[in-house]
């Protein structure tokens, strides 16, 4: 609601900067560990996003070349998921402890 609000005023009053919004899919969120603690990482149309804790993260799917899910299995609680990125001189990305129930929505 409140992210609509947002666009619109922007629209309004700041049309030439060109922003665009991209709306997080709260139902297709999960829990893991992309910084320091466990939070909630939201996807939207164009990133994954955890803007709950400092430092923010906020991950390009254009700058990823492929995400791997690794120790997914029907005995595990959780599993880590690796980001590669389309520049390699970039350090893979890993977030720890997500829920395997996440495990869907994270593909």
């Amino acid at each position: 609601m409140h992210a609509y609000l947002v666009q619109e005023l922007w629209e309004r009053d700041y049309s030439d900067l060109q922003l665009e919004f991209d709306i997080p899919f709260r139902e297709l969120g999960f829990h893991g560990v992309p910084q320091k603690s466990t939070t909630f990482i939201l996807p939207t149309v164009n990133c994954l996003v955890e803007l709950t804790e400092m430092p923010f993260t906020v991950v390009s799917l254009t700058d990823v070349e492929v995400i791997n899910l690794e120790r997914v299995g029907f005995n595990l609680k959780n599993f880590d998921m690796a980001i590669v990125f389309k520049d390699f001189s970039r350090d893979v990305s890993v977030w720890l402890r997500a829920p395997v129930e996440s495990a869907w929505h994270s593909k």
